[in-house]
């Protein structure tokens, strides 16, 4: 392309004459936009090109109005902008035009494309523009990426690195700010070629959904992603998807993690008929456009890969939620999002404030440490080569209030600087879950003694000190408070499980032998969480909150769930009956989420399974009460170690069935002392 752009014709005449022949060889096209007088004359009308006048209407001396011509529907059309908005475009266009016969400039291509995006221009016009006015084959005009800044942030690395003494010489003004942020110039040109663009537009990306739909899946993400995860500038989404700028990468991943919530009445089958086909639909889309390298912006493809990681992969697809976030984590690190200062901004003509740079760390981060609970793995994330402060409440609710528009007031949720509390809880308890598999949960790790513990635990109780307390003035407020609870719970069940998980010979018997009470302790304080947790789960039912369950909560929901099936082997029948029925409470809300949630579906399937298989054998195979009164400590059957690993065996080809997702093999489901899942 660059090489067609750059030739330059050495025989003037000779050119003119074959732009001459190939022009009469071209069929009369009809031309994109005409004013009133050439449309009702069926003349031509330069006004995409010289601007208002016309030439015919200059010449005519009369008024030159511009016709909005009725669009037929396309499957190519993005959304469409006002009136108002649509006359701007065309100026613009129009301003930049040429003298018939010569090549339109960049810029001028440019502008075209955009009124093609705008959706001013129908997909048959914008391919086949009138080649006599425009002089330019059809193969010319490339579908556009979002605009890029010219220069990109780079983060230079900190002084261990052996360039790090020649980049400070090179770029000596940064090397002393604590950022070590430099600036990098990106490539000019942000152009598709005709084959990419052509699959993009084949894969769907190019056709957005209905403006209603659109519109619900904004809200739902702005309700119930974003304050759980708020990796999006509000203002500047605001802005951009008023004006038809916003990264089309970006709205497909934004649309992927809002069809867990979006109202399943409004599915019209355009996506799909379901949550989950919706997710997958929209999913689709964004990996297409990341495929094709459409993305130039660094920040808005970390934005795009971690929304991505929302999607949950099937048994053979190793493309899933640990994939995508992994991605997002390399892209943070080469930005440097895990250096950020408090009291400086990264550069200053870098884009995107430093407050969203942080969230965005910090939400990746949350993700990464239940995604790796989840899987069994380790943590890609160390927050010892971490600076970067958590954000305070001031700076995430910058970029969450102003509710200067119409449209704030359309998409955002009034409770916007409570839920900002929220997700700064859900930061902390996340920080705490990552220290625990870090130090913890690691191949050669020690049991946390009882001042860890401790420490530990007040922390949590600070941070749930600190949660608005008028939350139940609202359900979106009651949801999310919710399962922040739930999730504070499942990480204490976290912290004590080394001492009850089995197999473990990190300790001497001595040392066994001293931590009896110990363990029987661990294990009262995990049944105290798990019943708390059933508490949460039966309001939640209750205050009918169940329709927009995070996936996260899922995750949190197996480890309190552990508990009350060691309580469903209990030799009294009592503990036996309470743990069925508190187990029942948990299988029911999973059971609401099946249709939501791919992983809720496989987890339902896995527990009922341990169920039937601990029903099917004679109880007693385990209770720390049973066999050890609380002074002298807790003997373990080994029974615990089997029970739910055969009921998987059991079930192993429904479970290893294309639907299931990868992450639905739940390792914390095997209560070995391994924190490990065959795979």
């Amino acid at each position: 392309m660059q090489a067609m752009d750059l030739a330059k014709p050495t025989d003037m005449s000779q050119h003119d004459h074959s732009r001459s022949s190939s022009r009469s060889r071209r069929p009369h096209r009809r031309a994109a936009v005409a004013c009133k007088s050439c449309n009702a004359r069926k003349v031509r009308c330069t006004v995409a090109l010289s601007g208002r006048p016309c030439a015919n209407c200059a010449a005519d001396g009369i008024t030159c109005e511009i016709v909005q011509r009725k669009r037929r529907m396309n499957p190519d059309q993005l959304p469409s902008m006002s009136t108002a908005a649509v006359g701007q475009h065309v100026t613009a266009a129009a301003t930049q035009g040429q003298t018939r016969g010569q090549r339109p400039s960049p810029l001028q291509s440019e502008r075209l494309t955009q009124l093609y995006s705008m959706g001013l221009l129908a997909k048959d016009s914008y391919e086949n523009m009138d080649n006599a006015a425009l002089d330019v084959k059809q193969e010319d005009f490339f579908f556009e990426r979002p605009a890029s800044p010219t220069r990109k942030p780079y983060y230079l690395g900190d002084e261990r690195g052996p360039r790090a003494l020649v980049m400070d010489i090179c770029h000596h003004d940064q090397s002393k700010s604590p950022t070590r942020h430099v600036n990098l110039t990106s490539p000019t040109s942000t152009a598709l070629d005709p084959q990419d663009l052509s699959y993009a537009r084949q894969k769907g990306c190019l056709s957005l959904p209905s403006e209603d739909l659109r519109d619900a899946l904004i809200r739902s993400y702005f309700h119930y992603v974003h304050p759980f995860a708020p990796v999006v500038d509000v203002d500047d989404f605001m802005h951009r998807y008023t004006n038809g700028q916003q990264s089309l990468l970006l709205l497909w991943s934004m649309f992927a993690a809002a069809g867990s919530f979006i109202d399943e009445q409004l599915l019209t089958g355009e996506l799909g008929h379901t949550r989950i086909e919706l997710k997958d639909a929209a999913f689709q889309r964004a990996k297409a456009l990341y495929d094709l390298d459409y993305e130039r912006d660094r920040v808005a493809l970390i934005q795009s890969v971690y929304l991505m990681s929302y999607r949950l992969a099937r048994v053979d697809d190793i493309t899933g939620s640990w994939y995508w976030i992994g991605i997002a984590i390399n892209l943070a690190y080469t930005a440097g999002f895990h250096h950020l200062p408090s009291d400086q901004s990264p550069t200053d003509d870098t884009k995107g404030p430093p407050p969203l740079w942080a969230q965005l760390w910090w939400s990746i981060h949350c993700r990464e440490a239940w995604l790796s609970l989840a899987f069994g793995r380790p943590m890609r994330i160390h927050l010892d080569e971490v600076t970067t402060p958590v954000p305070t409440q001031h700076e995430v609710a910058q970029l969450s209030t102003g509710f200067r528009t119409e449209l704030h007031r359309k998409f955002l949720p009034p409770e916007m600087n409570d839920l900002v509390k929220l997700w700064l809880c859900l930061v902390r308890i996340t920080v705490s879950l990552g220290n625990i598999l870090n130090q913890f949960y690691t191949a050669k790790a020690a049991r946390p003694t009882q001042q860890q513990m401790e420490q530990i635990e007040d922390e949590m109780a600070t941070y749930f000190s600190g949660l608005p307390a008028e939350s139940h003035k609202s359900q979106l407020m009651m949801v999310h408070m919710h399962q922040i609870r739930v999730y504070l719970e499942a990480t204490l069940i976290v912290l004590y499980r080394p001492h009850i998980a089995q197999g473990s010979t990190r300790q001497s018997e001595t040392s066994e032998a001293r931590e009896g009470p110990l363990r029987a302790l661990c294990f009262r304080k995990m049944r105290a969480a798990s019943l708390r947790v059933t508490h949460l789960i039966n309001m939640m039912i209750g205050e009918d909150l169940t329709r927009n369950i995070h996936m996260l909560t899922v995750i949190a929901l197996v480890p309190p769930m552990q508990i009350q099936l060691n309580d469903l082997q209990s030799p009294n029948s009592t503990i036996r009956q309470a743990g069925e029925h508190n187990l029942h409470l948990c299988m029911v809300l999973l059971d609401h989420l099946r249709n939501t949630h791919a992983s809720a579906d496989t987890t339902y399937d896995l527990f009922q399974a341990a169920i039937a298989n601990i029903k099917s054998r004679p109880p007693a195979l385990f209770t720390p009460a049973a066999t050890e009164s609380s002074t002298q400590g807790v003997t373990i059957s080994t029974g615990e170690i089997t029970v739910v690993n055969e009921a998987l065996n059991h079930e192993y080809d429904m479970m290893a069935s294309n639907t299931t997702s990868y992450l639905d093999w739940l390792p914390i489901l095997s209560p070995s002392a391994e924190f490990f899942v065959e795979e």
